[in-house]
C-alpha cells in the first residue's frame, strides 16, 4: 500500500519480463500499461482511476482495460485497431469512486493508451502525445505484412528503405520501429520481438 502507481506498475513490468524471457511468453495483454498510460493523461483523478486503491473503476478505466484486450487479441486477426472504434460504454452511476465518463474525447485518449501499450508494454507514454497515423478502424490493412505505424512527438518511423532494413514488431505482430544495422536491436528497450529483413523473419528477447 505504500507504493505509487508508478513502482507498482515498475514491479509488475519486472515480472511479466522476467516471466516473459524465463518460459519464452510472446502473448501479454498489457492492459496494466494502458492503464498507467491513460494515468499519464488529464483523465487521471485522485483514485487514480480506481474504485478502492487496486481495482479499477467502472466507465474509462475498463473502457480502456477493453481496448487493451481487444487490441492484443483481436486486431491482428481481424485486420481492424481499436483505434477509431466507435463503441463507448458508460456506467450510468456518475457517483461511483474512480468513474470517469466516455465520451468522445476521452474514449480517443484511452484508445490511444491500449495502443501504445499493445506496441510497447514495457514504457509508458502520455496518450495526449501520440499522433498515430496511416491507419483508422475498419480500412483494410495489408496483408502481406501487417504494419501499423505511428507516430510520436520528436520520434517518427520513417519508411522502409531497402531489404537491409531491419522491421521490428511487438509480440501482437505490429510494426513499432525500424532500424539499419543489427547493433541497433540490442538498443531496444528489454521485450519479446519479431525481427524481418525482407523475407527473413525471426525472434528476438532484449534482456
Amino acid at each position: 500500500e505504500h507504493w505509487s502507481s508508478t513502482q507498482r506498475w515498475e514491479k509488475i513490468k519486472d515480472g511479466a519480463m522476467w516471466l516473459g524471457n524465463t518460459y519464452d511468453i510472446d502473448f501479454i495483454i498489457p492492459y496494466g500499461t494502458a492503464i498507467q498510460n491513460l494515468r499519464l493523461s488529464e483523465y487521471n483523478n485522485t483514485s487514480e482511476l480506481t474504485r478502492d486503491g487496486t481495482h479499477l473503476a467502472s466507465g474509462l478505466a475498463q473502457y480502456t482495460a477493453g481496448c487493451c484486450y481487444f487490441e492484443t487479441v483481436l486486431s491482428s486477426r481481424y485486420k481492424k485497431s481499436i483505434w477509431g472504434n466507435s463503441l463507448r460504454i458508460n456506467d450510468v452511476d456518475n457517483n461511483k469512486v474512480g468513474m470517469v465518463r466516455v465520451d468522445d474525447e476521452s474514449a480517443e485518449i484511452a484508445q490511444k493508451a491500449a495502443f501504445l501499450a499493445t506496441h510497447n508494454m514495457f514504457e509508458l507514454r502520455n496518450p495526449h502525445l501520440a499522433d498515430l497515423t496511416d491507419y483508422r478502424y475498419g480500412e483494410a490493412l495489408n496483408q502481406e505484412e501487417y504494419s501499423l505505424t505511428f507516430r510520436l512527438t520528436g520520434n517518427s518511423i520513417q519508411s522502409l528503405q531497402s531489404e537491409r532494413t531491419y522491421c521490428v514488431y511487438g509480440p501482437s505482430g505490429i510494426l513499432i520501429n525500424k532500424m539499419s544495422t543489427e547493433q541497433e536491436l540490442t538498443n531496444l528497450p528489454a521485450g519479446l520481438y519479431i525481427v524481418r529483413q525482407g523475407a527473413k523473419t525471426r525472434k528476438i528477447a532484449v534482456k
